[in-house]
């Protein structure tokens, strides 16, 4: 079988549909010469290969220009309308100077003065601890005005039992 009827025979085969391995197959069964038979297949898939490609790349390159001139025109397009002298921006407006409406306490407490001492026994602690509740019942003490850290120490924990008894 000369060459150019190989390769006719080869494409008919293909035409049909017939398994590329299969008509290799065959053909070597019947002694052909197998460089033979592997030249004449890349004779037909090179001649088919280039329109493939060159439709896929036509494909792409096309898909990639519409892809860029639609980035530069909604580009263009937002440029365009943040502009100052755009007719779809509104008119600037006076910014507003109204005062705040100052928070009133309803019921304001004046804040009693600090005690400068504390008016108890501090050796008795029971007794201390008598003077602190009163204290604590007229609001009249701060343990963090207190600067004796031991004093200051002991109101807070008697404030603190003072919550959780009254």
């Amino acid at each position: 079988m000369a060459y150019s009827e190989l390769v006719s025979y080869i494409r008919e085969q293909l035409n049909q549909g017939r398994d590329p391995r299969v008509i290799r197959t065959y053909l070597l069964q019947r002694n052909m010469d197998p460089q033979a038979v592997d030249a004449a297949f890349d004779e037909i898939f090179r001649s088919q290969e280039p329109a493939k490609t060159s439709n896929a790349h036509s494909i792409i390159l096309i898909g990639v220009i519409v892809l860029f001139m639609v980035i530069i025109g909604g580009g263009l397009s937002i440029y365009y309308n943040m502009a100052p002298d755009s007719p779809n921006l509104p008119e600037p407006q006076e910014p507003y100077t109204e005062d705040p409406i100052p928070i009133i306490d309803p019921d304001p407490e004046p804040d009693p003065e600090p005690i400068q001492e504390i008016p108890c026994d501090l050796n008795n602690p029971e007794e201390k601890y008598k003077c602190y509740i009163d204290l604590f019942e007229d609001d009249a003490i701060r343990c963090h005005e207190i600067k004796d850290l031991d004093e200051q120490e002991f109101c807070y924990i008697t404030q603190d039992l003072y919550v959780l008894n009254y």
